[in-house]
């Protein structure tokens, strides 16, 4: 992550603004799953928070989708700071991706606030559409 923040004036040689999955596909193989769970982030700040977009996006890379997808949901959760109601929200917008979307949601919500999170993911799983 230190890569995409720029908030103390550093570019990172490691971003490509024409290419927000750069450099996934050149670092060493064990990296790249934890690469592209953060490639969704790169897609929301180039489309300007566009969860569909960014979803649509997911779906063209292949073996990584659902890794992005997953990464998606973190990012929601994330940004809502687990408000349950909005990570359902921006996960349905990931249409045929709503799933894998819920999961990096319900990950991070659960890793992120110990016995709480586990209960707010839990409810976050029950609330998720049948199927999701």
């Amino acid at each position: 992550m230190k890569n995409v923040d720029t908030r103390f004036g550093i570019r990172s040689p490691w971003l490509d603004d024409d290419d927000p999955t750069y450099p996934c596909e050149r670092v060493r193989a064990r990296d790249r799953h934890s690469c592209f769970l953060r490639v969704s982030w790169r897609f929301l700040t180039s489309n300007g928070g566009d969860y569909s977009d960014a979803a649509r996006r997911c779906g063209q890379l292949g073996r990584w989708e659902t890794v992005c997808l997953r990464g998606l949901g973190r990012d929601a959760a994330e940004e809502t700071r687990y408000a349950l109601d909005e990570v359902l929200h921006r996960c349905a917008l990931a249409a045929t991706g709503e799933g894998n979307c819920l999961l990096g949601a319900a990950r991070t919500i659960a890793n992120a606030s110990g016995m709480r999170g586990i209960r707010l993911a839990t409810t976050l799983c029950r609330r998720a559409p049948p199927g999701a």
